[in-house]
């Protein structure tokens, strides 16, 4: 631990990222932990929002209400991320490595 949290501290060496989706006790869990990593001195640089239907073209009438319902998380997200924020769209594979999810960063909230 004595070598581990000044590292963590670090932004040279560590950059952290909360996951979360639009949707409220996701975002209030998310939240809390960013209050912990602050209060540890452990900054955060991005927030993630995962299986996010408001990026989508779905047509279907439950989903495209719940998209409707994801953009009030989404804009708290966006604040809480002072706009380091990456929305990945629900996808039936997973969304893995580096190279697949730089490319949501130029997905903007206000797109949405």
């Amino acid at each position: 631990v004595q070598h581990l949290l000044p590292r963590l501290r670090d932004p040279n060496e560590t950059s952290v990222v909360i996951v979360t989706l639009a949707e409220a006790t996701p975002y209030y869990e998310a939240f809390r932990l960013e209050q912990d990593l602050q209060r540890a001195s452990i900054p955060t640089k991005w927030w993630t929002i995962n299986q996010s239907f408001a990026v989508t073209d779905t047509t279907d009438p439950i989903l495209s209400g719940r998209a409707i319902a994801e953009q009030e998380w989404i804009q708290l997200i966006h604040k809480a991320s002072e706009g380091n924020i990456v929305i990945i769209p629900w996808e039936s594979k997973d969304v893995v490595g580096y190279d697949n999810l730089k490319f949501w960063t130029e997905v903007s909230p206000s797109e949405v």
